[in-house]
């Protein structure tokens, strides 16, 4: 989810600081691998409306209401949503730990970014068994958030998308996972990837 909050024109920048301002609030589905899923879905149904299952998003959410929006929302854009899930802590503890993804940002009355906080602890936390959902009948792109169990047999995605906020563990193992089975991986910010090094 991201939630922008940005300060009404008349307010000065200083004045965000240290204090609650009139402004606007908006919340979005967000995320960089959700938003490039959904791409994805729209581009592919546009050209063939019967291959809505041939995109895949997999990520973890959080037993709150976050997660409940982000799961209907997805359906009611017809995408798949069975790769949406709960990691194994957050099953059994139903800790508050594990919240959904969560990217803040505060803006000033002109759009520039004065500051945020990103909760993204439960992809961080996720482990590469943690989800196993079955293939795609036919994946043309799987663009994951958190890819963790991926499809062992035929047919297998073309590309497999990475968020840096995975664990490093993770990301190794989705890495290996692609290249022993040829399949391209991509970075949704190639600034975080120098986690592959960490890796």
């Amino acid at each position: 989810m991201d939630i922008i909050s940005r300060a009404s024109p008349s307010i000065q920048p200083s004045h965000i600081q240290f204090s609650t301002v009139s402004g606007s609030v908006t919340s979005t589905l967000g995320g960089v691998a959700r938003n490039v899923a959904e791409a994805a879905h729209r581009i592919r149904t546009s050209s063939n409306p019967l291959s809505k299952d041939d995109i895949m998003l997999i990520s973890p959410l959080g037993r709150d209401s976050f997660g409940s929006l982000l799961r209907n929302e997805t359906a009611v854009l017809g995408m798949r949503t069975d790769g949406l899930t709960y990691t194994d802590a957050a099953l059994l503890a139903q800790s508050a730990v594990f919240r959904t993804a969560v990217c803040n940002m505060v803006l000033d009355s002109k759009g520039e970014l004065v500051g945020g906080v990103a909760d993204m602890e439960v992809i961080a936390s996720m482990c590469f068994k943690d989800v196993s959902p079955p293939p795609p009948t036919f994946p043309l792109l799987t663009a994951t958030k958190i890819a963790a169990q991926l499809p062992r047999g035929d047919p297998l995605p073309l590309i497999t998308m990475l968020d840096a906020n995975l664990g490093t563990l993770a990301i190794a193992k989705i890495c290996r996972w692609a290249h022993d089975r040829d399949v391209a991986s991509e970075w949704e910010l190639l600034v975080k990837s120098t986690k592959l090094i960490q890796s």
